[in-house]
Formats: structure tokens, sequence, C-alpha cells
């Protein structure tokens, strides 16, 4: 019985680890998704223009 409680415990103590890894993954993700909003944004459309010579066009 003493086991079983023991492994419990330990199984309770790696899941709190992998639960904070998991909290600060999504931390980080949601800090760029929201930096990428922020910084991401829509620039003007500025008309591309180049003249270029067609052979044959006179």
């Amino acid at each position: 019985m003493v086991n079983s409680r023991n492994r419990i415990h330990d199984e309770a103590a790696t899941g709190s680890k992998s639960g904070r890894k998991g909290l600060i993954f999504v931390m980080i993700l949601m800090g760029v998704l929201v930096l990428a909003w922020f910084d991401g944004g829509e620039e003007a459309i500025h008309p591309i223009t180049q003249e270029i010579e067609l052979s044959g066009a006179d």
C-alpha cells in the first residue's frame, strides 16, 4: 500500500512540472502571437512601375 501511495504522489509531482512547462510554452506562444499582431500591420500598397523595351514594337 505504501508503494502505491508514493507512486501516485510522484506522478502528481511530475504532472505539475509538465503542466508548468506547458503553461510556459503557451505563454511564450501567446506573447509571440500578440507581438506579431501588434507589429505585423498592413502597409500601404505602392505601385511598381518600370519601363520595359519590347522588340518589334515601333
